[in-house]
């Protein structure tokens, strides 16, 4: 038996995505102003009060480790300790909040309902978001993207196995990034073609159909856009699945492909640290 996901069906469309029909409209008169702000660390409002705990907390573990004469420590050692013990750790949590201001985002595979459902939710969050499709002539699924998302989605054709359309699309991003941006924030790479049936009868242009999508298309993609995300010392994400780690029959092509995946994200992760960009392979 042999399966790919060739053709996209409107029945398969996410049944929990419902319509926002006032978001694009809504979007066009506010324009680029909606996207969210930074919040400023404002060292008084966010440290009074843990401060002022601080202290309490010293007065009162002081008073008893002095009463049943474990410790002679003073309250100010102790309210010293908390003190830089809680600033740290509030300055470490303000700094891993993510804020979507100017930030752009490319999603392939909007075809599908993970890479949709992607999309939406970062359109969502205040990002613009470059939502790529296989095939976005007459894609219902890609007119109603556009339709029920703000307009800082933009929607491309984007086969990732064609590098005429992976360079377009690079040209696009580059001419419609939001102001400030210095490039892409995220690449999100959620194309998958998924080739199911025993070895020896699957046919080897189904095998070079799953590798084209699976592996080799990501890859040349990851090329042309690595030094927009460089730029902006952003993240590649290649969505990868836990068959790879599962040993099954009938799936030996599809988990392959993207066992090759896995494997070239992890020697990508090393290749562009020391450049400040991540790679995932979730």
């Amino acid at each position: 038996m042999v399966a790919g996901d060739v053709t996209r069906r409107a029945s398969i469309t996410a049944p929990s995505m419902h319509r926002r029909p006032s978001a694009r409209r809504g979007s066009l008169i506010k324009g680029s102003q909606s996207t969210s702000q930074e919040v400023p660390w404002d060292i008084i409002d966010r440290c009074a009060l843990p401060i002022v705990l601080c202290h309490a907390l010293a007065v009162v573990l002081s008073t008893v480790l002095n009463a049943l004469h474990l410790s002679s420590v003073s309250v100010f050692t102790l309210f010293l300790w908390f003190s830089i013990s809680v600033t740290g750790s509030l300055w470490f949590y303000h700094n891993l909040q993510v804020t979507a201001a100017g930030k752009a985002v490319l999603v392939t595979g909007c075809d599908n309902v993970l890479g949709n459902a992607l999309a939406r939710r970062l359109d969502d969050l205040g990002y613009h978001v470059f939502a790529g499709f296989q095939s976005k002539a007459g894609n219902i699924d890609a007119d109603m993207l556009k339709e029920d998302c703000s307009g800082r989605l933009h929607t491309l054709q984007l086969d990732i196995t064609s590098e005429t359309q992976i360079l377009s699309a690079s040209l696009y991003i580059v001419d419609h990034l939001p102001e400030g941006a210095q490039g892409l924030w995220a690449v999100v790479n959620c194309e998958s073609w998924c080739a199911l049936g025993e070895l020896e009868w699957v046919p080897f242009s189904v095998i070079k159909r799953a590798m084209d999508v699976n592996l080799l298309g990501p890859a040349r993609l990851v090329q042309v856009m690595l030094p927009l995300v460089r730029r902006a010392r952003g993240r590649v994400v290649l969505a990868s699945s836990i068959l790879t780690h599962v040993a099954a029959p009938v799936r030996g092509v599809h988990a392959a492909s993207l066992a090759a995946l896995d494997a070239l994200a992890a020697c990508l992760r090393r290749e562009l640290k020391p450049r400040g960009v991540d790679c995932v392979s979730p």
